[in-house]
């Protein structure tokens, strides 16, 4: 789904008729030049004043329409502009609170994989409620006003929900034969640290649609960082960590 560079029909049709208009306004200024300057001949100095008074009069109704559409237009691009940017802050929002329970189960998993991998003892059980993906309930109630974002944005967000569900459904599967706890062994906490760290670098793609100038601080002694960034980076696979 890719909406860059289509056009939209009513756009067309209002160019198009803007186009018309123009044409038509040049015309009649014409043909009302024409009548003045006696082409065609017209010896009633009465019929040629009102001919090319009509034809000037009609030009300049069709100029003050093509003016009205025009502003109409500016206007209507404008209100869509304020309508996305107001859509995106709220998404941005949703996103942040995303991310951070994304990476705080993904340093969870990978301190995981780095104790167990080097002979220690994992944390041997994980609270479920504290590594499900946070839900994102604004933006999943917005339905279709989400059209009004450019495609590649819809694009994103559409393949950020399916990857977010596959690790919901991951980590449902692994807390039905549990209980309410994960059991934490290497190959679990690597699997879910890579499907965390695949969502981070999709919920990358996404910030870089609807907030890419997001910046983020992680903790109280770091300085701020550009949310892409700090995805990218945190989403790094185990065998990766130092």
């Amino acid at each position: 789904m890719n909406n860059q560079g289509s056009s939209n029909p009513k756009d067309l049709s209002s160019g198009v008729a803007s186009l018309i208009d123009i044409f038509f306004f040049v015309l009649l200024v014409v043909l009302g030049v024409a009548v003045m300057w006696g082409v065609p001949k017209i010896t009633d100095p009465g019929a040629k004043a009102s001919l090319a008074g009509a034809l000037f009069g009609s030009s300049a109704v069709l100029l003050a329409n093509w003016i009205n559409r025009l502003n109409e237009h500016h206007k209507a691009r404008s209100s869509l502009t304020e309508q996305r940017t107001k859509l995106k802050t709220l998404i941005a929002a949703e996103l942040v609170n995303l991310a951070v329970g994304l990476i705080e189960t993904k340093e969870l998993m990978d301190a995981a994989v780095t104790a167990m991998s080097s002979g220690g003892t994992g944390p041997g059980s994980v609270d479920m409620a504290k590594c499900f993906p946070r839900n994102t309930p604004m933006t999943d109630s917005l339905g279709a006003s989400l059209l009004i974002l450019d495609g590649p944005a819809i694009d994103a967000l559409a393949m950020l929900r399916v990857n977010l569900a596959e690790t919901r459904k991951t980590m449902e599967s692994n807390a039905r034969i549990v209980g309410s706890h994960f059991g934490l062994s290497l190959s679990a906490a690597t699997v879910l640290s890579r499907a965390v760290g695949h969502d981070m670098t999709v919920l990358a793609d996404v910030v870089d649609h609807i907030a890419p100038n997001r910046r983020f601080k992680l903790n109280d002694t770091g300085e701020p960082q550009l949310l892409n960034e700090l995805l990218r980076q945190k989403a790094k696979d185990p065998s990766q960590l130092d």
